[in-house]
């Protein structure tokens, strides 16, 4: 039953939106802007980042003024300062 509640796909749509939520209100001081669709896993944040839409980051360090485009996927990077 569990398995089949994960794998349904507006169970991740929603999961991810509320991950989303989350990081955009923890790094809100910083001007952390999220676009729909991202999966970020084991990221630090800069002031004033802003990420696109559909982007993959994982174990990614980003400076400050830094922005990511749409569709990007980066794993284990720092990017910025």
């Amino acid at each position: 039953m569990y398995k089949l509640l994960f794998k349904n796909p507006i169970t991740i749509l929603f999961v991810r939106a509320l991950r989303n939520y989350i990081l955009a209100k923890k790094f809100k001081k910083q001007s952390l802007k999220i676009g729909d669709m991202c999966l970020l896993f084991g990221c630090k944040f800069g002031n004033m980042n802003t990420i696109n839409d559909d982007v993959t980051l994982y174990n990614v360090e980003l400076g400050d003024f830094t922005y990511i485009a749409k569709g990007t996927k980066i794993n284990n990077a720092s990017i910025g300062k």
